[in-house]
């Protein structure tokens, strides 16, 4: 098989063989990826062989999660059937194995990792039957990744089964599958257990001579407890182990969810070695602030301490850097979702947010922001300092239990991945304002920050004391913190309106309102919630003029609005009351860049990248202003060193890409693409991926790029007219890109019902209307744009023009504006203008609109 294709997979090598085909290594032609082929022999096949091999494929497709390894495509060839899947090349536990036992922290984070990808598979109805140490391997960032769903069963499926009865591998099957019964998801929690009891010991629970006396030791015989031949194991996980390992489904953990949520509470209490006690008041927790400031603390700690507040000792030698890049991650449920789901989302709001607050006040702290983490779905210390070269982070846990809730919080080594102390909070649960309190006085302990006077009053501005009013903020940032999730927005608004109407007064609120009905009318496309949003902010910066997020918020919708002068004035007002607000300074440079005012707009990037000098972010802005402005160079010079922040960053990695496609260096650029592809898919990877192709006129494979795009998120209109403009050079698919163009159309002129001042819409839409040869409302699009803001267009204005087959408009369109470097690009590579491009004419416009230019 090695050196053959199939379909347009080239095989390179063989990688193993399993239950139900050999799988090989092979190079995917059209996307230029690495790739594992799974392949069912041809020969001495039966039906049942075959309808397993695709339910393995099929039942493995239907889950996405990062510790699940995804399935690319299912096909046949020749007779021969095949599905592709990621290339996982990391180690399996078995061979890590062979070193000894896995330290225990380590194994409590994979066994956690893998029940979290098993509820993904079970709440689709997917149970695996085949978890063993070497169907679970270390992916790229050493997350561990479930493999081979060659065994996989629908919950609602009639079962299939070997000569002999069963299926699986005997020493990690559970008592039912050894016996060949039924299963159902609980199959997968036993084997998982045996996992766990081989990464803390080394050894298998069950382990005997033969195949026949290991599974009757399964069904008949009790496991020694990990601890026996690991002394010093916590209690705790050998309670854990043992009731994976019970004999009846029932005594088991129902849930892998359940299962996690237990393993990442033992994880939180591991410091336990250490003990805990209440705050020693013979050592300041904080420096000594002025008076004012002196009396808020002590009050936060009586509060914190009255809550229940708890704090573990220190471990030794955990000195903390002094320049702290800082992430908070999402904090987890224990136990129910409801009703602590809303809540602690929230929470992670709060606490991220004071933090950055204090940001100003502390020279050098830098706080990555919450949407960011979660957008990214960082979800351990490992992958904060690999996305954000962060150096500590801040996770926890909720757990509800009657009217008490308890909530504990960790300081994590980002870099030794080491938890360096420990805050817990008990309280009832009706108290969510002195769960703030407690929350936010314990995380600024746990970083050792010093607060002064003016730090204090920033991180209680807009704030309310009504408590029935903040329990409902709370949730209402819990809810807008997954804004992705159905009914979340309306959860949401529902949870604001009732928070400003228990205390009318309450800025934050209304700002986060403002929020909300903004979310609302993107979703919507509805102008009516738009301008409830407007209504909204600028009542929280009426409530508190000196509230710098509602300004800054309040600047960002009218932005988005087309108010681009408010904008500037809203930010620039939030820089009068915070004058090193880095992200005031970004908003404001996007503002000054909407405005046409690029020398302000530079300068203000320039400072919010001296303000925070380790945010990648900054970095990445004004990377984005001299790419748009064609000073390609240092645009490319401002990535690099966002990735030197930030090295396996895929986001830069794409917009450097994008640089090479400006400079015409389009193999390079799909190098990149594939990169950051090989790690996992992307709608707007496989996007630029197929622009890269059309450029290098390879409209096959730029067509199936911009298709794996859009079953990811067939929700953006760019990329429908991406493909539209490809088909048009795919023999046969005129009527393909007839409708590509009127969905782009269609999402297009939805979205302009909310930015209708978004000249870069017009342009998309005229360049659509032209390549349907709908000249009326081609035109009508480029005279929305006005005269003095189209030199950022003129390629697409020229494009369309041409498209109209009226070539003098399209001269004249370049002859009357500066060609910028970006232009110059679009025009001499388009395809499309190719014919455009060799008219001397043309040539002589080109040259003339350069000589302008340059003067």
């Amino acid at each position: 098989m090695i050196g053959t294709t199939i379909s347009h997979y080239r095989i390179t090598g063989k990688l193993g063989e399993g239950g139900m085909g050999v799988v090989y290594r092979a190079e995917d032609t059209r996307l230029q990826r690495t790739v594992a082929l799974k392949v069912l022999p041809g020969d001495s096949v039966t039906a049942a062989d075959r309808e397993r091999f695709l339910r393995e494929a099929q039942s493995a497709a239907q889950v996405h999660h990062p510790n699940i390894c995804p399935i690319y495509e299912v096909d046949e060839e020749n007779g021969r059937l095949f599905f592709v899947m990621a290339l996982v090349e990391g180690p399996s536990l078995r061979s890590l194995l062979k070193q000894g036992p896995i330290p225990v922290e380590r194994a409590i984070e994979i066994a956690a990792q893998v029940a979290s990808g098993l509820d993904a598979a079970h709440s689709q109805g997917v149970i695996h039957r085949d978890i063993k140490s070497a169907n679970v391997v270390e992916g790229l960032y050493g997350q561990p990744c479930i493999l081979d769903f060659g065994l996989a069963l629908r919950a609602d499926a009639s079962r299939l089964t070997r000569t002999g009865g069963f299926v699986g591998t005997p020493a990690y099957m559970s008592p039912e599958q050894a016996e060949g019964g039924a299963v159902d998801h609980r199959t997968d929690l036993w084997s998982l257990g045996v996992v766990l009891y081989e990464l803390l010991t080394g050894e298998l629970p069950f382990r005997r001579d033969t195949e026949l006396t290991t599974l009757y030791a399964i069904v008949h015989e009790t496991p020694k407890p990990p601890s026996a031949l690991r002394p010093g194991l916590p209690a705790a996980l050998d309670e854990l182990v043992l009731k994976c390992l019970a004999k009846a489904p029932g005594q088991r953990f129902q849930s892998a969810a359940e299962l996690g949520e237990r393993l990442r509470q033992i994880q939180a209490g591991l410091s336990s070695a250490h003990p805990t006690v209440t705050l020693d008041r013979t050592r300041p927790v904080l420096a000594a602030p002025p008076n004012r400031a002196r009396i808020w603390l002590a009050l936060a700690v009586v509060l914190a301490i009255a809550a229940g507040a708890h704090w573990r000792l220190r471990q030794p030698g955990a000195d903390l850097p002094e320049q702290k890049e800082v992430v908070v991650l999402p904090l987890s449920v224990i136990g129910p979702e409801e009703p602590l789901r809303a809540v602690t989302d929230g929470l992670t709001e709060t606490i991220t947010a004071k933090l950055s607050q204090l940001e100003q006040f502390q020279g050098k702290l830098t706080v990555v922001p919450a949407s960011e983490v979660r957008a990214r779905k960082i979800t351990s210390a490992e992958a904060a300092r690999k996305a954000y070269g962060a150096n500590l982070v801040i996770s926890g846990s909720a757990q509800q239990t009657g009217a008490r809730v308890q909530c504990i919080l960790n300081l994590i080594n980002a870099q030794t991945l080491r938890q360096v102390a420990s805050r817990t909070i008990t309280l009832d649960s009706g108290n969510l304002l002195a769960l703030r309190d407690g929350a936010v006085t314990s995380v600024v302990d746990l970083l050792e920050l010093r607060l002064s006077a003016d730090a204090n009053g920033a991180v209680k501005a807009g704030e309310t004391g009504a408590p029935a009013a903040y329990a409902q903020y709370l949730r209402g940032r819990g809810y807008l913190a997954r804004y992705d999730l159905q009914g979340n927005v309306d959860r949401a608004l529902a949870s604001l309106q009732d928070a400003v109407k228990q205390d009318p007064n309450y800025a934050l609120a209304h700002a986060a309102l403002a929020e909300a009905y903004w979310w609302k009318a993107k979703m919507t496309n509805d102008r009516h919630w738009a301008d409830r949003a407007l209504e909204s902010g600028e009542k929280a910066v009426q409530l508190n003029p000196t509230l710098v997020v509602a300004r800054v918020k309040l600047g960002e919708i009218y932005s988005d609005s087309g108010r681009v002068d408010d904008a500037i004035r809203e930010h620039l007002k939030a820089l009068e009351i915070s004058p090193g607000n880095a992200e005031a300074y970004r908003m404001l440079g996007l503002d000054y860049s909407a405005a046409g005012r690029y020398s302000e707009a530079e300068a203000a990037f320039q400072e919010a990248v001296k303000r925070r000098p380790t945010d990648w972010e900054g970095r990445m802005l004004l990377g984005i202003f001299y790419y748009q402005r064609g000073r390609y160079a240092e645009a490319k010079s401002a990535y690099l060193s966002a990735l030197k922040l930030t090295p396996d960053n895929e986001l830069l990695i794409r917009n450097l890409a994008g640089v090479h496609m400006r400079l015409g260096q389009y193999a390079e650029a799909s190098s990149l693409i594939q990169k950051t592809l090989a790690t996992g898919s992307s709608t707007r990877g496989y996007n630029m991926l197929g622009i890269a192709y059309y450029y290098q006129r390879r409209f096959s494979e730029a067509a199936s790029a911009l298709e794996s795009s859009l079953d990811i998120d067939n929700s953006i209109y760019t990329t429908w007219g991406n493909l539209g403009t490809v088909y048009r050079w795919v023999p046969g698919s005129e009527s393909k890109a007839q409708a590509a163009f009127q969905r782009a159309i269609e999402l297009a002129e939805k979205a302009q019902r909310i930015t209708p001042a978004d000249n870069n819409i017009h342009a998309n839409l005229a360049e659509y209307h032209a390549k349907l040869g709908d000249q009326k409302k081609a035109l009508a699009e480029i005279q929305a744009i006005p005269e003095t803001a189209r030199r950022p267009y003129m390629a697409r204005i020229a494009l369309a023009y041409e498209m109209l087959g009226d070539r003098k408009h399209a001269i004249d369109t370049v002859r009357t504006q500066a060609v910028d470097a970006s232009a110059l690009s679009d025009l001499r590579n388009d395809p499309d203008l190719a014919k455009l491009w060799k008219d001397p004419e043309f040539q002589s416009a080109i040259r003339a609109s350069q000589s302008t230019a340059a003067h």
